[in-house]
């Protein structure tokens, strides 16, 4: 199977900016004479989340790995991001994907259009914070696809807020499960916090952690609730293009007897831990 590169968007982009901050002292004057003190000028770091840009691409490639099964699952996803008015964003995810397995063949996974409204209309202003509302739906891939064939809605918040160097950001969603042939999913809900640490405008890293709760998602009516950690580093290429690599894994793994099996890939790190490269450009 000829592998295709592929890459995809962060669902929020970041673009970072440093300022002079002048710090002045003036002495009194004489009669005779007066003494002139140049003011001084210190570059201090001030990140800030701005609009920068009203359109993003990003392609990437995933990889999820099972050990037990000595398995492995290519997931090829495109991403779009943009603004359609002040304070309101949206977000476009597809993907495709198939077994390593010899003779398994690639589908189409489920689509996602997700819709960011921005309390404060702009983002984080430097110093402050935001908080929107996020709503969204995941749309079936149909009988042939490797995703799951339900039609879901999600309503959740997003709150972030810079500390000079550091970014922080907590969300939640809940998932309004569709009705489904295929799958015995019933409920799902997420809480996602994200740290990232700013080195430079070109370098940054961050560590997400995820609390994840579920219900039915193999078995029918069984619970299953586990921690997704996921560390990633960013490198800005160019003042439009982004590389950025990471990796996610879990606290705890479901038993599958073939990753084919699986539909619900926005929670693969519950059966296997993973690698992606992702590339994002901005217009």
């Amino acid at each position: 199977m000829k592998i295709v590169f592929l890459l995809f968007l962060s669902f929020l982009y970041s673009s970072f900016s440093y300022s002079l901050v002048n710090y002045s002292d003036d002495s009194g004057s004489s009669k005779n004479n007066s003494v002139k003190i140049k003011s001084s000028k210190r570059k201090v770091f001030r990140p800030s989340v701005r609009q920068a840009s009203n359109f993003h691409f990003d392609i990437g490639n995933e990889v999820v790995s099972n050990k037990e099964l000595d398995e492995k699952f290519d997931l090829y996803q495109v991403r779009l991001a943009g603004s359609l008015l002040y304070g309101v964003r949206y977000f476009l995810q597809t993907e495709f994907g198939g077994s390593r397995a010899e003779g398994e063949s690639m589908g189409l996974g489920n689509t996602e259009l997700v819709a960011l409204i921005d309390w404060n209309g702009n983002g984080v202003s430097r110093g402050g914070a935001s908080f929107g509302i996020i709503a969204g739906a995941s749309l079936s891939s149909g009988n042939d696809g490797i995703g799951h064939d339900r039609s879901d809605q999600m309503l959740g918040f997003l709150s972030e807020r810079a500390f000079g160097r550091l970014m922080a950001s907590i969300s939640g969603v809940t998932y309004f499960v569709g009705s489904s042939e295929k799958t015995s999913l019933e409920d799902l809900k997420k809480i996602n916090t994200k740290f990232t640490f700013i080195f430079s405008p070109h370098v940054s890293s961050d560590i997400g952690i995820s609390f994840i709760s579920t219900k039915g998602l193999l078995n029918v009516d069984e619970k299953f609730s586990y921690t997704e950690f996921s560390p990633s580093l960013q490198v800005s290429l160019s003042g439009r293009t982004r590389l950025k690599l990471g990796a996610k894994y879990s606290t705890k793994k479901l038993s599958v007897t073939e990753l084919s099996d699986f539909t619900q890939w926005d929670l693969a790190s519950s059966i296997g831990n993973s690698m992606y490269i992702n590339l994002g450009i901005s217009i």
